[in-house]
């Protein structure tokens, strides 16, 4: 069995064949060029970085067909017409919707209501509200709501929104549209009231959400267009798939159930399976959504996993080694070899950074904008770089922690993704986490998660012995960690400087919320 798994990252889009033993071969990758600067997504460019990255790897491996496509894409959702046209498509660092977020944060509040996760405007809901605030005519017109993913899924199959499932399980999970029940929360249409929209314009968006299925499901079969460009035969299956940090947690074994699974790379994510007994319909097969309460106070999510009866509880931060790429892109100029950093002592020689300079997500929620505080006429470039380095360390312990605190059967920890293969910055991750300490070799997670969906897809079968296929693939990647020894000496030191860390970060969110630059830049970055 071979399958072609594709992922669509923020900046780099990538493709490679899998085989049943999760082997990968002729890794390719392009430039993303759909995701535009300011969060919008060129819908025609999504479409085409998918199959640019894919064609590649066919022309590469020139062996003819694979047996199935899979493909994974940033977080974020498109809104879709009767007709089938695109209205609007954004992905999660579109930070248009910040007001309407925070409308809804204090409307669940007020309520009582449970909405499984901290409301942030990389949701659908805000952005729903803020259409009812700014263009109702569109949300009127509205019909569906899909991921990223999924419009690439359309495009391979041939088909409009109707022909394929609306979206699968995690998309749903983040929309922040339907209670445990399968209603819509009644905090997001008391605040649609308030806009002036009604609630009957929600309910063919809330009908495809609730027709959500797990990610291990054949979408359709690959036809058209896109087919011929790709160089793969039609009628291949096209598998559902999920977004790219759902399916790095996958590719990562999470659903191994023994670790907390933390994925380094552009955005550092943080997710750990639990069982749940919630109370449904045994005649039911799947819950329909995360049971209550869910762990939001905590600044993580819940969603339901793709297997039946087992939630993932963690969340995502802000960008990491986007901010650190971001850094070394702007000040690692001619005569510096960026290896700089690695000469600076722990602790940056007192430089400390807020390191969400696209907003933080969790655990915190807090602050728009980065912040580097500390700075004297001693520091240079090599400092600040080390303190960005250590305070993504820092915020995902913090991560880790929390979902410790609600996941206490998974006693390891797992380190993995592109973020994981330095060793010296390993090594800061390492000192922060308490207990057994392993990583994972992998660094193209994503597109191993997507391809463990392919494999489970493609087994067939009832739901359940394509879920026994799914756990087994993560138990097989569990295989493929080592551990790694920690020094006490550095532990210690890290120990400290975190807790120096933590005093002052509030403080530093305190500056970095947008607010204090109305009027300033124009506007949200």
């Amino acid at each position: 069995m071979t399958v072609l798994s594709i992922d669509i990252g923020t900046s780099r889009t990538k493709a490679a064949l899998y085989s049943e033993a999760l082997d990968r071969a002729h890794l390719r990758s392009c430039p993303t060029r759909a995701v535009l600067a300011d969060g919008t997504v060129d819908t025609a460019a999504l479409v085409n970085d998918a199959i640019e990255a894919g064609a590649a790897v066919m022309e590469d491996a020139a062996s003819g067909g694979v047996d199935a496509v899979v493909v994974s894409a940033i977080m974020g959702h498109a809104l879709i017409a009767g007709s089938g046209s695109v209205f609007s498509a954004r992905a999660w660092n579109d930070r248009r919707c910040a007001a309407e977020a925070a409308r809804l944060a204090a409307a669940f509040a007020r309520s009582g209501g449970e909405p499984g996760r901290p409301v942030g405007p990389e949701l659908l809901a805000p952005h729903l509200l803020w259409l009812a605030r700014h263009q109702p005519d569109t949300l009127a017109a509205v019909d569906r709501a899909i991921g990223l993913k999924d419009l690439v899924v359309r495009e391979f199959v041939g088909g409009a929104p109707g022909a394929t499932p609306s979206t699968d399980l995690s998309h749903r999970d983040y929309a922040l549209l339907l209670d445990p029940a399968g209603a819509i929360h009644g905090a997001v249409l008391d605040e649609l009231g308030k806009a002036g929209a009604r609630a009957a314009v929600l309910a063919p968006i809330a009908e495809g959400l609730s027709k959500a299925r797990a990610a291990h499901t054949v979408a359709g079969a690959l036809a058209g267009p896109a087919a011929d460009r790709l160089g793969i035969a039609a009628g291949t299956p096209v598998v559902l798939g999920s977004s790219d940090g759902t399916a790095a947690m996958y590719g990562a074994g999470v659903l191994a159930g023994d670790a907390i699974t933390v994925v380094s790379g552009t955005t550092d994510v943080a997710m750990a399976s639990v069982d749940a007994m919630p109370e449904n319909d045994p005649a039911v097969e799947r819950p329909a959504a995360p049971p209550v309460p869910s762990p939001a106070e905590e600044g993580l999510s819940l969603n339901a996993a793709m297997t039946a009866d087992t939630f993932l509880v963690g969340g995502s931060t802000g960008s990491s080694g986007a901010s650190l790429s971001w850094w070394r892109g702007n000040f690692s100029g001619p005569g510096r070899s960026g290896d700089e950093w690695r000469a600076v002592p722990p602790g940056a020689r007192g430089v400390l950074v807020a390191p969400g300079f696209g907003g933080e997500r969790a655990p915190f929620y807090r602050g728009h904008r980065g912040v580097v505080s500390g700075l004297t006429l001693r520091h240079g470039p090599a400092e600040v770089e080390r303190a960005i380095i250590e305070a993504n360390a820092y915020r995902r312990a913090v991560l880790v922690e929390r979902v410790a605190g609600v996941a206490p059967t998974a006693s390891g920890r797992l380190l993995a993704g592109g973020g994981a293969q330095d060793p010296a910055i390993e090594a800061i991750h390492a000192a922060l986490f308490p207990g057994e300490y392993a990583r994972l070799e992998d660094d193209q997670l994503t597109l191993a998660g997507s391809a463990m969906f392919a494999i489970a897809a493609l087994d067939g079968g009832t739901t359940k012995e394509r879920d026994v296929t799914l756990v087994a693939l993560a138990r097989t990647v569990r295989g493929r960690t080592a551990p790694v020894p920690v020094e006490a000496s550095l532990r210690e030191e890290y120990g400290r400087l975190f807790a120096w860390w933590r005093e002052r970060v509030d403080a530093m969110f305190d500056v970095a919320d947008e607010s204090a630059y109305a009027g300033i830049d124009g506007g949200q970055l």
